[in-house]
């Protein structure tokens, strides 16, 4: 190997040696044929290449390189092949000027850049024919125009096949089923001097007689709001995030357009589809310098390019091998809606979510979601399945993907038959819903720059018959996994031994069944997202609140209502770290919420402003009031400063039960003005109490007022001035024979109901 490797055709540096010899084809041809076929007896390398990756780093694929001003390109039809067949490659070189030759020399290792155990070479000389200049007859000093030489014409691409030469099948060389690593040293002769560089690639051998592997890839892309409540973006959309999902929108579509063995199943926010649209027919933006809003209308750059990647997307749905799944709005978190007690949300995000989506792609959506959360029961996942898109009568065919630690967390307990085979991805809840399940470390292996050798022979290793894989991304602000995910589905695509399918090729008489214990309660709700809660709920209110109004009125309170749905999208939730369902760290044994993004929480912040201005004008006038005796009425003035009617309720609330009031709830209408209102009091045993009173718009509470009541007991006040007057003893002696003569009292009448 010392020969080979000192030969002029291995140094990655240019060469001075072959300096005088590269104008003489027929010596330097001569030099590479002695070079590479070395006589056998004087190597050594394995009768055994057992594939042995090298872990822990990304392998370097470089399937084309520069060299001077030529390009030279590596191709194969086969990037895996069975362990029957035979591989074959082919350089694409594009010469440049001054390329007299290129010398390839093929390697096969068992590791990147280990010992070659085969490998062989190949020359090429390149020929330039030569031109005359017809273009005139006319006489020179140098003969007849069109009998004058013209420069050489450069070649047109050059394509070398490699391939074996000998025998038929990968056996002869020792290789059986793993990845080996491929390396085409190309070594350009030119005018100038000599260069070399290396292409590389992955091989891939696979037993044929073994299962093929069904991967279902699945894409979760969430997004966040990006326009204020006036429908104005926030910034420019042409940069950051919004643009960054746009372009991994492109990029989704066009690896679905351009290759025929792709399919994804893509669960994506209606809220950024729909701002996506809102964008191709033209849209405001404030400028962060100049703090104006800019106008651009749908002929601009930007809408076109908006334009464009719903129309890609659009094409990549027509094909039929991307489904889109159906999902809420904003595409809400599931465990932030139930910890704020807002799951009677969740209809109206999937049914105004299902029409952004029948809109977008003229066809509903199917009954298959992808849940953002971390955490779901039983119950959940039945709302889940009811707020699906049904296109026919009910039969149990909603379909929900989640990643596996969220069923880890869930605490899932999985009942099988004996001896009957499950699918161990796939489980029927107890309403018969599919639950397809990711296996989350595998899809973080897909998704991260990492040893491709040793996600391939695990893969080959998770061949099942009938079997699927599932995968799922999740992705909100970082686009980064996504990309990878997709170079690494691009090259499984290109194998023989993977199909990529999508949700319609799962059978669900594999399915195992599954029961839930209960869930964790969340413990940490941070402030940010409770300030979400409530401007939801002050949007809820305002609408009941003005109750029957005009059409422009109705579309203004129809768009907040959106808006109060927007600032739940991009939610996140945090959990323990987790081993097959139980939960490793003590310190964190509960489901935490993550704080809510800025982008959310301005939004709602804006909605708070609008509905407080609505409710601004409401005022409780009341003070503290004495009853002659231990009850009567407090009267209680509210002022309703607007123009507006409002339907209000009003809430009395008290301490015990020592202070009664009745009613404890009204709902009326508040007319423009003043209204009154006379609750009856009741103090029992005490001589003063307070009582809340507290005006609601739906659960926003919008102005309270607390107010001190007293009573006059005229028994005790006696007491009270003959203690002053006569002394205790004497005191003592009254009250006893006031309390006596109660006591009488009580018996005659009782004797007189007897």
């Amino acid at each position: 190997m010392k020969l080979l490797k000192t030969s002029p055709l291995l140094r990655a540096n240019t060469s001075t040696s072959l300096l005088e010899e590269a104008s003489k084809p027929t010596a330097w041809l001569l030099c590479i044929l002695t070079t590479l076929f070395i006589p056998a007896a004087l190597l050594t390398f394995p009768l055994v290449a057992q594939a042995d990756p090298n872990l822990g780093r990304a392998e370097s694929i470089i399937t084309e390189i520069d060299l001077g001003e030529s390009h030279f390109r590596l191709i194969t039809d086969r990037p895996a092949i069975p362990t029957d067949g035979s591989y074959s490659y082919v350089v694409e070189i594009t010469p440049g000027e001054g390329l007299l030759s290129v010398g390839l020399h093929f390697q096969l290792m068992r590791e990147e850049d280990g010992w070659p155990f085969h490998y062989f070479g190949d020359s090429v000389y390149i020929e330039r024919s030569v031109q005359t200049d017809d273009e005139s007859d006319d006489e020179t000093e140098d003969g007849p125009r069109n009998q004058r030489p013209a420069p050489p014409a450069e070649p047109e691409v050059i394509r070398r096949l490699l391939e074996r030469r000998t025998a038929n099948n990968l056996y002869g060389l020792g290789m059986y089923e793993g990845v080996y690593y491929v390396a085409v040293i190309v070594t350009a002769v030119t005018t100038a001097g000599e260069e070399s560089a290396t292409l590389r690639d992955m091989l891939v051998v696979y037993n044929p007689n073994e299962p093929q592997l069904n991967l279902m890839p699945t894409i979760h892309l969430s997004a966040l709001p990006s326009r204020n409540t006036q429908g104005v973006f926030l910034s420019h959309p042409a940069g950051g995030l919004f643009d960054e999902r746009r372009e991994m929108l492109d990029a989704i579509s066009g690896w679905i357009n351009d290759t025929q063995r792709a399919r994804l199943t893509l669960a994506i926010s209606p809220l950024f589809l729909e701002e996506l649209a809102i964008m191709a027919e033209g849209f405001d933006y404030l400028d962060i310098h100049s703090e104006e809003i800019i106008t651009l209308d749908a002929e601009s750059e930007e809408a076109q390019v908006a334009a464009q990647t719903l129309e890609n997307l659009r094409t990549a749905h027509g094909t039929g091998r991307l489904s889109i799944t159906a999902q809420g709005y904003a595409d809400p978190d599931f465990s932030v809606l139930d910890a704020l007690d807002l799951v009677d949300d969740l209809p109206s995000h999937f049914e105004i979510g299902q029409s952004v989506l029948t809109s977008t792609f003229e066809q509903e959506p199917p009954s298959i979601t992808v849940p953002w959360t971390s955490q779901l029961t039983a119950e959940q996942f039945q709302t889940l399945s009811d707020v699906l898109p049904q296109t026919t009568p009910r039969n149990h065919e909603s379909k929900i993907i989640l990643d596996s630690d969220t069923l880890g967390f869930a605490q899932t307990t999985i009942n099988g038959t004996d001896g009957q085979r499950f699918n161990q991805n796939l489980y029927q809840d107890e309403a018969g819903d599919l639950l397809i399940v990711a296996d989350s470390e595998r899809s973080a292996a897909l998704s991260q720059i990492g040893s491709r050798a040793q996600i391939i022979l695990d893969l080959l290793e998770e061949r099942q018959r009938d079997g699927i894989t599932p995968l799922l991304i999740q992705a909100q602000d970082d686009v980064d996994s996504i990309v990878v995910l997709l170079d690494n589905l691009e090259l499984l695509s290109d194998y023989n031994w993977v199909n990529l399918v999508d949700s319609n090729f799962v059978d669900s008489t594999q399915a195992s069944s599954l029961n839930f214990v209960a869930a964790q309660e969340v413990e940490d709700i941070p402030e940010s997202v409770q300030e979400l809660q409530r401007s939801r709920n002050e949007v809820l209110g305002l609408i009941s609140a003005l109750g029957e109004v005009d059409s422009e009125q109705q579309e203004m309170l129809d768009r907040y209502y959106l808006l109060s749905l927007a600032i739940f999208a991009g939610l996140g939730t945090t959990i323990g770290e987790y081993t097959n369902g139980r939960n490793t760290d003590n310190d964190n044994d509960s489901l935490n919420i993550s704080p809510a993004a800025y982008e959310c929480l301005d939004l709602a912040r804006q909605l708070s402003s609008y509905a407080d201005l609505w409710f601004s004008g409401i005022e409780i006038h009341t003070q503290a009031h004495t009853f002659s005796g231990n009850s009567g009425v407090l009267p209680i003035t509210i002022l309703n400063g607007s123009d507006q009617t409002l339907y209000l309720d009003v809430r009395y609330i008290t301490t015990g039960q020592n202070v009664v009031v009745y009613p404890e709830y009204i709902q009326q209408a508040f007319l423009s003005g003043e209204s009154f209102l006379e609750p009856t009091v009741e103090l029992r045993n005490i001589v003063s109490g307070s009582v809340d009173v507290q005006i609601w718009a739906g659960n926003h509470l919008i102005a309270t007022e607390s107010v001190r009541v007293s009573a006059t007991y005229t028994d005790r006040i006696v007491i009270i001035v003959m203690v002053a007057l006569a002394g205790t003893g004497l005191a003592f002696f009254i009250w006893k024979r006031v309390r006596l003569s109660e006591e009488n009292g009580k018996q005659v009448k009782e004797s007189a109901r007897a």
